[in-house]
């Protein structure tokens, strides 16, 4: 009998459907002019996720934009010596993103990092008591950051982290309280939350989904609704839209590549950049599979079968499959493999030992451009391999070995 495993990750492709930009065509009054500072690399396969708005009641605010490798603590000096203040800080596709505003009522910021969230929660505590509010919370590189600043549209706020998975019930009752969700960071199993009130906002929707939610999106846009937050966290999709009498015209985007384009061509039409977000691809989530622990073949066997992977040195993953019963030999995956639905295809594999459980990604490529990613966990025991998957390649990963039924767990021990 095969192993669940081999069901999941090798026998069963879906065409990854490509994400394309939308706009919605409310009218608007504001002009905005901008500059620009920096280009970032390209990040492969994975999908940056860009707002931008039409601010009604605010002309004549410039914005800017930079990456960086390291926590740009330069570049935010810089731009506040040049009167410029962060409407964003995001870690996003291995990188430090920065946004920064001129002729904004924003001042009197302050930024902190800190390794634990508790941590830095003990300075979000002394920003309150400062009467400043939140404007930035993320996590990345293994630091927590924050923003701080006086000037900020909101009359009240209220900030939590959470360990114990996603907090619905905390957000369901600072909702029903009059707060909507402006901001949300995940990082190292917490959650951090930014609740807010003001004067413009008068109502909220949230929704998570597995699947980039455009048709969500689209729905709430006709009855009014705006983006306020968009954002990829913990393998899911997080949106939040508000009625704001400040948020005119809006438009998403969502790109392979970093989108300097798109956000050249929205700023000359007037928009704002006002929140971006990452789906990690090959580059975000895996180490070199060359240093991986997993390389090597691994094995599989029951009185019906005996199954082998094999993680192959240059990234790809081949499985073998020999059914004892019927004396038949199937091979699947690896460079050039033949699907019946998809035609020639390849099998990579791809590894994060940085968090633990370890993370491993099957990723399914044609012409070097990746098709589905199916989302595991395992761990390694001596000469054990032990991994856990989901039931469809929409779920979300597994958070450990002991919960969540619906995900399979498979025993391989090392082959010599």
């Amino acid at each position: 009998m095969k192993s669940y495993f081999s069901i999941c990750f090798l026998l069963v492709f879906v065409q990854f459907s490509s994400l394309y930009g939308q706009s919605m065509t409310a009218p608007t009054t504001k002009k905005s002019t901008t500059t620009t500072t920096a280009t970032p690399t390209s990040t492969g396969q994975s999908e940056w996720a860009l707002v931008m708005t039409k601010m009604t009641g605010q002309a004549d605010v410039l914005q800017r934009w930079k990456t960086r490798l390291e926590y740009p603590k330069d570049e935010i000096k810089a731009d506040w010596d040049d009167s410029y203040d962060i409407t964003n800080l995001t870690y996003i596709g291995d990188t430090w993103t920065l946004v920064t505003a001129k002729n904004t009522d924003l001042h009197a910021q302050q930024w902190y990092t800190r390794l634990d969230v508790e941590s830095l929660f003990e300075e979000v505590k002394k920003e309150y008591k400062a009467s400043k509010m939140l404007v930035s919370v993320t996590y990345g590189a293994g630091l927590w950051a924050l923003v701080s600043s006086k000037g900020t549209k909101y009359t009240h706020q209220y900030a939590l982290y959470h360990k114990n998975g996603f907090p619905q019930s905390y957000m369901d009752q600072r909702i029903a309280e009059g707060y909507y969700l402006s901001d949300m960071a995940f990082g190292a199993g917490s959650w951090f939350t930014v609740f807010s009130k003001d004067s413009k906002t008068s109502n909220q929707m949230y929704h998570t989904s597995f699947s980039f939610p455009k048709d969500k999106i689209e729905s709430y846009w006709d009855k009014g609704y705006r983006i306020n937050l968009l954002k990829y966290l913990d393998d899911r999709w997080v949106l939040s839209m508000i009625l704001n009498s400040d948020y005119g015209q809006q438009a998403w985007r969502t790109r392979y590549e970093f989108p300097k384009k798109e956000i050249d061509e929205l700023w000359k039409d007037g928009y704002s950049i006002t929140d971006m977000s990452y789906l990690p691809g090959s580059k975000n989530t895996a180490l070199s599979t060359t240093s991986s622990n997993l390389l090597g073949t691994w094995v599989y066997e029951d009185y019906f079968a005996e199954e082998y992977i094999e993680f192959l040195s240059d990234g790809f993953v081949k499985m073998t499959i020999i059914d004892l019963y019927n004396d038949t030999t199937t091979v699947y995956g690896g460079s050039g493999f033949t699907d019946p639905n998809l035609g020639k295809v390849d099998i990579k594999f791809e590894t994060n030992t940085k968090v633990f459980p370890y993370h491993l990604d099957i990723v399914v490529y044609q012409n070097r451009k990746e098709l589905q990613r199916n989302k595991a966990i395992y761990k390694i025991d001596k000469d054990q391999l032990t991994v856990k998957a989901p039931e469809s390649y929409t779920q979300k990963r597994a958070v450990n070995f002991n919960d969540e039924d619906s995900y399979s767990i498979d025993v391989y021990t090392k082959s010599n």
